[in-house]
């Protein structure tokens, strides 16, 4: 697996947003990714389309998916959907697609 972006950097990706600067998968925490000039953004889905790692560990400022695709169409980072649990994976990528992201 190559990891490397054009010209020889490393692929640069912020692991639940940016979770060493902000509170992980919060909006905070994408901007403080892309502001970071992450190449690609992981984060954490939960049933209910909210952005957490667990339905156990929602966070105080979770977003909703759409909030977060909202936000980073914008930008000219990559996303990378972590679907925690089974049984809304189509509505994930109804919502990617949505948004333009599903590439």
């Amino acid at each position: 697996m190559n990891l490397r972006r054009h010209g020889g950097r490393p692929l640069v990706i912020g692991h639940r947003g940016a979770a060493a600067v902000a509170a992980e998968n919060t909006l905070a925490s994408l901007e403080a990714a892309v502001g970071a000039g992450a190449d690609i953004v992981e984060f954490d889905v939960a049933p209910g389309l909210v952005l957490a790692h667990s339905v156990h560990e929602t966070p105080e400022e979770a977003i909703s998916l759409a909030t977060a695709l909202e936000y980073l169409r914008e930008t000219t980072v990559g996303v990378q959907v972590d679907v925690k649990l089974g049984g809304y994976e189509a509505e994930v990528v109804d919502a990617l697609k949505e948004h333009g992201l599903e590439r």
